[in-house]
């Protein structure tokens, strides 16, 4: 159920439960809760929707290591897409926002 809602980047991320994802991955959690999450932050970093949310990821973040997975999954996910131009007007907001956080 957590990792659906992690997956799905419809609507604006659950940051605290990426953070847990990404504090699990870190270590703070079994192996298999490292394994899990590892899986989980490739799938989010493969997705060419990422960019989308990194803005909101930190905003909404105090966690050092969160805020570098957004920004290293937004890098990936915009430089993987092609973007379109409904795309393009959908998030140029954002695509300016992200540039100024780097």
């Amino acid at each position: 159920m957590a990792a659906e809602k992690l997956r799905d980047l419809s609507q604006p991320m659950d940051v605290a439960l990426l953070d847990a994802t990404v504090a699990a991955f870190y270590g703070t959690g079994s192996k298999e809760e490292r394994t899990a999450a590892d899986q989980i932050l490739r799938e989010l970093q493969n997705n060419p929707d990422m960019w989308l949310q990194v803005v909101h990821i930190l905003q909404s973040t105090q966690n050092l290591n969160t805020k570098f997975f957004a920004l290293q999954g937004g890098s990936n996910s915009l430089s993987s897409v092609k973007l379109r131009h409904s795309s393009y007007s959908r998030g140029c907001d954002t695509k300016e926002s992200f540039s100024s956080h780097i």
